[in-house]
């Protein structure tokens, strides 16, 4: 039959719960049978993967299993995972105890900044109107490099004014490269569940203030996906 793991979690934290617990010490594995696994597409089991790992993380700890690990029985987890890795285990859910991940992304809209940039260069803008002449191929170049710069630059300040407004509010926070798109800021952040409320006003805050040039989009409460350190798996023979 199988049992399909979601991850790990406190039994001293949950109370009614969608899955089985299957228990060591002071941790346990969070699973349910592989075969009530309903067919269908990938994404659709995949969602409600994340599902069920969502609503547990609404209420306890939960360090997150990557979708489609499935081991043989009870036995075989508490044998190669629950048990050689038990001190890691229990580290990692002291160390992330009460705490969730909020997913930001704060985009520029492309319309505003571009106007922005132009009001701010009055060398770009006329360079961009050309001026009456029509601009040959290398200036055309060279002007959108010239923008792309002056938006880089103002990405660079927007964002570290984002984080400093945020850093007070969270415990940590894992930040992805945004290149050269119109994305200011892209990353997780992790908080105390108590300060959740307080995050989410300062983000609610920075797209009122923001509108319409910056666009912010956030998603959580999440199991701390970003922020665990220890991998949650087993053997390849001792897992399906």
């Amino acid at each position: 039959m199988g049992l399909h793991l979601y991850g790990i979690v406190s039994p001293a934290e949950m109370g009614q719960t969608p899955v089985r617990l299957v228990r060591h010490r002071d941790v346990a594995a969070a699973v349910r049978a592989a075969a009530d696994d309903a067919p269908g597409p990938l994404r659709d089991a995949m969602a409600a993967h994340a599902d069920v790992l969502h609503r547990l993380a609404a209420s306890a700890t939960v360090l997150p299993a990557r979708f489609g690990i499935v081991f043989p029985d009870a036995d075989t987890l508490l044998r190669s995972l629950l048990r050689p890795q038990y001190e890691a285990l229990s580290t990692e859910l002291r160390r992330l105890r009460n705490t969730v991940e909020a997913a930001l992304r704060v985009t520029y809209h492309e319309e505003v900044i571009l106007a922005e940039v132009l009001r701010a260069q009055p060398r770009l803008r006329a360079a961009l109107t050309g001026r009456g002449r029509r601009p040959v191929l290398d200036d055309r170049i060279s002007l959108g490099q010239r923008i792309a710069g002056a938006i880089q630059r103002m990405k660079e300040q927007d964002a570290r004014q984002i984080l400093a407004r945020l850093a007070p509010l969270c415990r940590d926070a894992a930040l992805e490269e945004t290149g050269m798109d119109l994305a200011v800021l892209r990353g997780s952040f992790l908080l105390d569940r108590d300060r959740l409320g307080p995050f989410d006003r300062a983000v609610d805050a920075l797209q009122a203030e923001g509108a319409p040039r910056l666009q912010v989009g956030c998603v959580g409460p999440l199991p701390p996906y970003s922020f665990v350190r220890v991998r949650l798996g087993a053997a390849p023979a001792e897992v399906s």
